[in-house]
């Protein structure tokens, strides 16, 4: 699904955030990138996602290099990125709308306004948003908020799901409960999920296999594999907290 050969990435000369930096990620995966401030997360993302340009083909998403952001990659960002002034449906069925006036390459897409409102509703129900379609994001608690975004990406079946730092404003019980929520949808949607987060105990939640960044410039990925990914109630397995404590450990050193 994605493959990082070589990679070299600076924002300044002769201040490389990535160096020769390798790896990959299979198809239906779900990985989680953690490690200090400043030491390349959000960059790792942004190249992936488009956002930022790679150098010399050195970043493939499905076997072809990633000039540009591409459709079938959905990015959830930590302040939802939601308009104001529309309302939850609206804010959710905006990127189909998008998709409609135009297609991968810029041009004129048909119209499919049955089928899309089809959507726009089915993800409403399935994240619990019904009873908030008709309001705006100003009258709607965080965790709704992140649903919303999270059902305005979904609802483009995306096949690469990537999220920067995206329940870090929220109150524990319903960062949590958000947490549970993309466990299950990685697992009905058949999604490979890339998570950006700054705690231990997310990334180990969250990520099936977690890749541990340090301070630049990163060389070589440090992956530590998480066999406790998706059990239930693994937030109280020993075994996760063994996988917690030894990353800390290492971040540590």
């Amino acid at each position: 699904m994605i493959r990082v050969n070589d990679l070299y990435f600076a924002y300044t000369q002769n201040q490389p955030i990535f160096q020769t930096f390798d790896w990959q990620v299979e198809k239906g995966d779900a990985w989680t990138i953690l490690g200090p401030s400043g030491c390349g997360k959000s960059t790792l993302l942004y190249l992936i996602a488009g956002l930022l340009p790679s150098q010399r083909n050195q970043l493939l998403v499905n076997g072809q290099p990633v000039l540009r952001p591409r459709p079938k990659s959905g990015l959830i960002i930590q302040d939802y990125g939601l308009l104001p002034w529309a309302t939850v449906r609206d804010n959710i069925a905006l990127g189909l709308k998008i998709r409609r006036l135009y297609g991968p390459d810029g041009t004129h897409a048909p119209m499919e306004s049955d089928v899309d409102m089809w959507a726009v509703e089915t993800w409403l129900e399935r994240l619990g948003l019904g009873e908030q379609a008709n309001k705006y994001p100003g009258q709607i608690s965080g965790g709704q908020r992140q649903r919303c975004a999270i059902a305005r990406t979904l609802v483009l079946n995306p096949d690469l799901l990537l999220m920067d730092e995206p329940f870090a404003s929220l109150d524990a019980p319903t960062r949590e409960n958000l947490q549970n929520l993309m466990i299950d949808l990685w697992q009905q949607q058949h999604l490979t999920m890339l998570t950006i987060t700054h705690s231990i105990e997310e990334a180990v939640f969250l990520g099936k296999k977690i890749l541990l960044l340090h301070e630049p410039p990163n060389k070589q990925a440090e992956i530590f594999e998480n066999p406790t990914y998706s059990f239930e109630n693994a937030r109280a397995n020993s075994e996760y907290l063994k996988i917690c404590q030894l990353i800390r450990k290492k971040m540590m050193l």
